[in-house]
């Protein structure tokens, strides 16, 4: 679990003297500590939490999102765990949820929920446009229909209509959160839903792949990173792609922040 250390054990061990813990470490959750100036991610945060509990908990929700390989969760979110015992330190939120078997697996020693139950849960609990942002990336890990075993299996479960409205309007072609918001943008303008990732033969052979779009109208939509303003390389390979795209037909609309 990368530099964190459990502050009990360290000293016991010769690993660290209590000097050296107090000085050059600070603590994360009580006897569980991270070394000053390494940064303090929403994945070591869940690592940490889940030290917090002695290895006695399932981490699940967001933070199950992020060991799953989300980059886009603050540090600031709290923890969230799957365990009966419901006292918890500040930063830590504890579930006291019944997992079934099958659905919790172990990532670099860490117990965490399977995507398919992460799903699951984020889908019941968080807000919609959020829960969308965090399940358009867990959806490349499992598939609609798992998620769906998961939820007959938890019939009578608090928040399954919230979940299925998320579902219905998540999508793993998104490649990044910004994706995601804009694709919730045009949908809760009234637009109709566009296709991702869509792919086009190019003139030259080579294949140019818009964000999201409309074939039938010929219209793509794409957010406009800060990658793009401060590269002149980039900016001058982005307007001949603008261009190649327009040739084909298509009008590229470019989203900002």
């Amino acid at each position: 679990m990368g530099n964190l250390v459990t502050g009990s054990t360290a000293i016991a061990s010769g690993l660290l003297t209590r000097h050296e813990l107090r000085t050059g470490y600070r603590r994360i959750y009580r006897n569980v500590y991270l070394p000053i100036g390494v940064e303090l991610t929403a994945t070591i945060r869940a690592e940490a939490a889940f030290l917090w509990s002695g290895g006695s908990a399932v981490v699940c929700g967001a933070s199950a999102a992020a060991l799953h390989g989300n980059p886009w969760i603050s540090a600031d979110r709290p923890a969230e765990l799957i365990r009966e015992w419901r006292s918890a330190p500040a930063g830590i939120i504890l579930h006291a949820d019944t997992l079934c078997p099958g659905e919790s697996t172990v990532l670099g020693g860490v117990q965490v929920t399977t995507p398919a139950r992460t799903v699951f849960d984020i889908g019941r609990r968080v807000h919609t446009s959020r829960a969308v942002e965090l399940i358009d990336v867990l959806l490349r890990n499992c598939s609609m229909s798992e998620v769906r075993e998961v939820a007959s299996r938890h019939r009578g479960t608090r928040g399954i209509r919230r979940l299925m409205n998320v579902l219905s309007l998540a999508d793993p072609g998104a490649e990044s959160v910004q994706e995601t918001r804009l694709r919730m943008c045009l949908i809760g303008a009234g637009l109709p839903r566009p296709e991702t990732q869509i792919e086009l033969g190019g003139p030259d052979g080579r294949t140019i792949r818009l964000d999201m779009g409309w074939r039938e109208q010929r219209v793509a939509a794409e957010f406009d990173g800060a990658q793009h303003w401060g590269d002149s390389v980039q900016h001058r390979r982005d307007i001949e792609r603008q261009e190649t795209i327009a040739a084909m037909g298509w009008r590229l609309v470019r989203v900002s922040r």
